[in-house]
């Protein structure tokens, strides 16, 4: 019966235990592959920039983020792990606030499987309000589990917006058939223009009005320059003549630009003169072609330094006197020689010198005789006449005495001669014979008698002699000079008075010139000697791998007094 009772009380427990019991438990997330109980191990992704991918570019190519431009930062990221990287971020920041520099700091990339690549492109944009800076851009390549990549730093300048500023920078007059400016006869206006703003100019166009009477034969009033960089230039050339029915003696050309914002370009006025002395030369300057941001502008110019910004002194010196010869075309006067004989730049040489002879040494506009291609005639006359102003100014007289050209050696007497355009190389007796010139501007006594020779008397020439059959060179005799005279010399013995094409004169000049414009005239002889002989010799090996040097010879009874002497 205590048996009985005891089961009775065991079944009746498993009955009670197998009851129903109704609910719903919370819901949890297990990640099996981090559980302990998982046989399942993570492995991990490995993430770098892929070497040398690493590029920045922008809409000018300029590796700088201008205003108004647009840009992008690329790359190349690899995955050289096992292990798939998942939910990639890129995020953008930079080291200092840039004004109007935009940029989308967070940027979704998705995942990445290993042993696989993948090319980011952050885009980068600037309003025209950005500022000039440097900035560094941050990029931290962020992943889910935590596996990203080491940051990318790329520092790049900014620069605020650039505007252009188009003008006419320079302008020539030349002519081929005349060495000046006369009705019905054509002549050649060229005219540079230059951007010397730091922004590119659009649609640039250049308009000329000239007054009724003056034809353009070029037909090229309105020209359409298209697109000038930073720096970039342009040469225009306008062919030119005047009717007999124009009775101004000036011819006033106007000159408009614009480009395509409408405010950044300027108008020129110039005035062409009838008569003017004009060079042959024309001029040829190539368009600069750049890619990068230009900083510093040089501004171009058709005619060399010491042409422009001649110092005015005001000095007036009544007693000073020039005569100023620049014998430049040979082949027009004779027979049977091209233009390989000529001289070039010689009449250029002789203009701007009779400029700083009235302009920075007080020469007095009406004592200067200017001759362009000058005949025996002509200068036989001038050299007469600086002889009676000696002789009339009664020691008082100042004389100055200028030639470029030809010069030529006799080769019995080894004479040195001034070689006038008409006058043929082979037959010296209507040349004029320098120690001729000497002994005429020291036949009275004057003040002092400055004599500037840029000639050689080897039979040598700037392009070509006169004699192009002479194969062997003279070295001329020195000349033996009385008087309060001094001479200086482009060249010594047999060598050959050089050019400098680049700033269209003839060594010697040039440095003459370049020496009177940084003194202003106030130089010694003997500073200014010892200059030309130093830059003359130096330059001449460095541009025409030639040597020349300038020599000075004086009157013997001066002795050293001469070296004291000032030019003005």
């Amino acid at each position: 019966m205590k048996h009985i009772f005891f089961l009775l009380l065991v079944l009746f427990f498993i009955e009670s235990s197998a009851q129903k019991i109704e609910g719903k438990s919370k819901s949890t997330t297990f990640n099996l592959s981090n559980s302990s109980s998982s046989n399942t191990r993570l492995v991990p992704p490995v993430l770098s920039l892929v070497p040398n991918t690493l590029t920045f570019t922008d809409d000018d190519g300029n590796k700088s983020i201008d205003a108004g431009e647009k840009a992008i930062i690329k790359f190349s990221l690899q995955n050289t792990g096992k292990g798939d990287a998942t939910n990639l971020v890129a995020k953008v920041s930079t080291t200092s606030k840039i004004n109007g520099l935009s940029f989308t700091e967070s940027t979704n990339l998705g995942n990445l499987a290993a042993g696989k690549t993948q090319w980011i492109e952050i885009p980068i944009s600037a309003s025209n309000s950005l500022s000039t800076g440097t900035t560094s851009f941050n990029i931290k390549i962020d992943e889910a589990n935590g596996f990203g990549a080491d940051p990318i730093v790329i520092e790049i300048n900014t620069k605020e917006k650039a505007f252009p500023m188009v003008k006419v920078a320079d302008h020539t007059v030349t002519c081929e058939n005349s060495s000046t400016i006369v009705k019905k006869k054509p002549f050649e206006m060229q005219v540079l223009v230059q951007n010397i703003g730091q922004g590119k100019a659009e649609e640039v166009k250049l308009g000329m009005t000239i007054p009724a009477n003056v034809i353009c034969l070029s037909a090229n009033e309105n020209v359409d320059l298209g697109i000038l960089k930073s720096g970039d230039k342009q040469i225009i050339t306008y062919s030119l003549i005047v009717n007999e029915l124009y009775n101004n003696s000036t011819i006033p050309v106007k000159f408009s630009l614009t480009e395509s914002l409408g405010k950044y370009a300027e108008n020129k006025s110039v005035e062409i003169n009838l008569n003017q002395a004009v060079s042959p030369n024309k001029i040829i300057v190539q368009s600069d072609k750049k890619n990068d941001v230009v900083t510093t502008i040089q501004i171009a110019t058709l005619t060399a330094d010491v042409d422009k910004n001649i110092p005015e002194t005001n000095l007036h010196n009544v007693n000073a006197f020039a005569l100023i010869i620049g014998n430049e075309d040979y082949s027009s006067h004779q027979q049977g020689l091209n233009t390989e004989s000529n001289v070039d730049f010689a009449k250029n040489d002789a203009k701007v010198f009779g400029d700083y002879c009235s302009k920075t040494l007080g020469v007095p506009t009406e004592h200067i005789t200017y001759l362009p291609d000058a005949t025996a005639g002509s200068m036989n006359q001038a050299i007469d006449k600086l002889n009676k102003l000696a002789k009339a100014y009664s020691g008082k007289a100042e004389l100055i005495f200028y030639y470029s050209g030809h010069g030529l050696p006799d080769e019995t007497t080894k004479d040195s001669y001034l070689i006038p355009v008409d006058v043929n190389g082979n037959d010296l007796k209507n040349a004029i014979k320098l120690s001729d010139v000497y002994q005429k501007l020291t036949e009275f006594p004057s003040n002092k008698v400055t004599v500037f020779i840029d000639a050689c008397f080897s039979g040598g020439g700037r392009n070509k002699s006169l004699l192009a059959s002479r194969a062997i060179k003279i070295n001329p005799k020195k000349e033996t000079l009385n008087g309060n005279i001094v001479s200086f010399s482009a060249c010594s013995g047999d060598q050959v008075s050089l050019p400098n094409k680049d700033k269209q004169h003839g060594m010697f000049t040039y440095y003459l010139l370049k020496k009177l414009q940084d003194t202003k005239g106030e130089v010694s002889y003997k500073d200014l000697s010892d200059y030309l002989k130093a830059q003359v010799s130096q330059q001449s090996i460095l541009i025409n791998n030639k040597e020349q040097t300038p020599s000075t010879n004086s009157g013997q009874s001066l002795g050293s007094a001469w070296e004291t002497w000032k030019i003005r």
